[in-house]
C-alpha cells in the first residue's frame, strides 16, 4: 500500500494594516496573516509543526514577522502598534490629503489601525479545532475496551477453549472418539501406540516418560 506524507503550509489573512514598508519603503497596505505547518498524510493535515505570524507588503511582498502575542492583542483590540521608523510616510500621507482635496494631515496614529478579517477561512477554524480532536482521539483510545490477552481467564459460555501452548517438536498423533491420543509417529519413524481414522497433531519432546505424560495437541 502507497502511503503518500510530507509537510505543508498553509497561510491565512487575519486582517489588513495600512503601514511603510521597510524593505521598498512605500507606504501600502500590508495584509496581516498567519502561516500554518503541518505534517499531512494523503494530503490531509493530521500533525501540527507550528506557526508564524507576520505582515505582507502589497507592493513588493516581503515579510515581515510579528509575535503571536501582538497579532492576538490586535486581533481583539483593533490595534496593532509598531515601533518602526517611517521617513517616507508624512510626505505620503500630506499628499493624500492634497489629493483628497483637504489641508489636514492625518495623523501618523493611523497606522496602529488594523482591519480585522471577520471569515478567515477553513484553515483558522481547523487549527482551533485540532486540539480538541487530539483530545478526543486520546479519550476514545484510552476508553475503548481491550482484548483479554490470549490464553488468560477462564472462557466465558460459548467461547471456545483456548489450546495450551505449545512445546517440543511437532509429532503426527491418532485419538479416539473420545478425544484420548491412541498413538504418536516418534521422530524415528517408530510408531508408538496404534492408529486410528482421526489425526491430531501433538507437541512433545522425546523420549517420552513412561508415566505421567501430558501432551498439547491441536487438531488438523
Amino acid at each position: 500500500m502507497l502511503v503518500i506524507f510530507g509537510w505543508l503550509r498553509r497561510f491565512t489573512v487575519l486582517g489588513m494594516k495600512l503601514d511603510e514598508c521597510q524593505a521598498c519603503g512605500q507606504v501600502c497596505e500590508h495584509v496581516v496573516g498567519r502561516k500554518t505547518n503541518w505534517g499531512h498524510v494523503f494530503w490531509i493535515p493530521v500533525l501540527f509543526l507550528g506557526f508564524s505570524h507576520g505582515l505582507i507588503c502589497s507592493n513588493c511582498g516581503t515579510w515581515s514577522p510579528l509575535s503571536w502575542q501582538a497579532v492576538r492583542a490586535a486581533m481583539k483590540s483593533g490595534v496593532l502598534p509598531l515601533d518602526r521608523h517611517r521617513p517616507n510616510a508624512s510626505a505620503a500621507l500630506a499628499a493624500q490629503g492634497v489629493q483628497d482635496g483637504t489641508s489636514l494631515i492625518p495623523s501618523l496614529a493611523m497606522f496602529d489601525r488594523i482591519l480585522v478579517n471577520p471569515k478567515r477561512g477553513p484553515w483558522d477554524m481547523f487549527l482551533k479545532a485540532w486540539p480538541v480532536l487530539v483530545a478526543l482521539i486520546v479519550v476514545v483510545g484510552a476508553v475503548s475496551p481491550r482484548a483479554s490477552a490470549s490464553g488468560t481467564g477462564a472462557p466465558t459460555e460459548g467461547t471456545p477453549a483456548l489450546y495450551a501452548p505449545a512445546t517440543g517438536p511437532a509429532h503426527t498423533c491418532w485419538h479416539a472418539t473420545d478425544g484420548t491420543v491412541t498413538g504418536c509417529q516418534l521422530a524415528n519413524g517408530s510408531l508408538m501406540g496404534y492408529t486410528t481414522a482421526a489425526s491430531i497433531t501433538c507437541y512433545f519432546f522425546e523420549p517420552l516418560p513412561a508415566t505421567a505424560t501430558s501432551l498439547s495437541c491441536d487438531s488438523n
